[in-house]
């Protein structure tokens, strides 16, 4: 039919944010991580075109599925992580989840 999703994000390092604020102060939610390590530390920034984002949440279904990640740490920029957004990742073994985050979302986990 010709339709296409447009996807609103930027591409930095191993990660794919999804920029949920395009003016100051500039953030960006993760969108999906695309290396490869199993203990991974989510970044408090991302940078695009000379721009820095915060890193101010973690999408719904970021992580779904991602049966390899053994372990993550969220950053404390974070105040949002979306629903289903580590649902099915059967080794993880350790999450950490700072107090900033006040808000998440249904089966996050």
């Amino acid at each position: 039919n010709g339709n296409q999703a447009v996807w609103n994000g930027i591409l930095h390092n191993s990660w794919a944010y999804e920029i949920t604020n395009s003016t100051e102060p500039y953030t960006v939610s993760v969108n999906k991580y695309l290396g490869s390590s199993t203990a991974i530390e989510i970044p408090s920034k991302a940078v695009s075109d000379s721009v820095e984002y915060a890193v101010t949440g973690i999408s719904q279904n970021a992580f779904k599925g991602s049966t390899a990640l053994t372990s993550i740490t969220i950053p404390n920029t974070v105040t949002s992580i979306g629903a289903n957004a580590f649902e099915g990742c059967t080794g993880l073994t350790s999450i950490d989840i700072p107090t900033t985050v006040t808000s998440i979302g249904s089966n996050a986990a």
